[in-house]
């Protein structure tokens, strides 16, 4: 069963299962759906901004204008509560915030790593050149 097939009274469990097993393709599939969800918010936002500024025979004041688009915000909000809790987001932010520090943490071991690596192949070529030379002289 998919996350999204879930109700949203279980969703909270499967989403921390997911970040704990590490499903990937699960999480990626969360992700998707907030993307989606965010990208329709500002395409929304957009069109409603672009539909404000459209004259048709009348002119809106700016009050006006900042009403209608308060009024979306409050319905884009009605509908994303409809489809993720607030306590989901907030354990979805913890666990990002956790994977983030752990890459950020992963990321700079592989940086030192790679300092060791520079100069273990410095050293090595610093032998292969007195190889070479000490191969010269005999």
């Amino acid at each position: 069963m998919t996350w999204r097939a879930l109700p949203i009274s279980q969703r909270h469990r499967c989403l921390s299962r997911m970040l704990n097993s590490g499903d990937w393709q699960a999480i990626a599939e969360v992700l998707g759906v907030i993307l989606v969800i965010l990208n329709g918010l500002g395409g929304m936002f957009l069109y409603r901004m672009q539909a404000s500024f459209v004259t048709r025979g009348e002119h809106n004041t700016m009050g006006g204008r900042v009403s209608a688009v308060e009024d979306e915000i409050d319905t884009v909000k009605l509908n994303i509560g409809k489809l993720v809790t607030t306590e989901e987001m907030s354990a979805l932010y913890t666990r990002l915030s956790a994977v983030e520090q752990n890459t950020a943490t992963i990321a700079g071991r592989l940086a030192g790593i790679s300092e060791q690596v520079g100069a273990t192949n410095h050293m090595l070529n610093l032998l292969v050149k007195s190889g070479l030379e000490g191969s010269k002289r005999t």
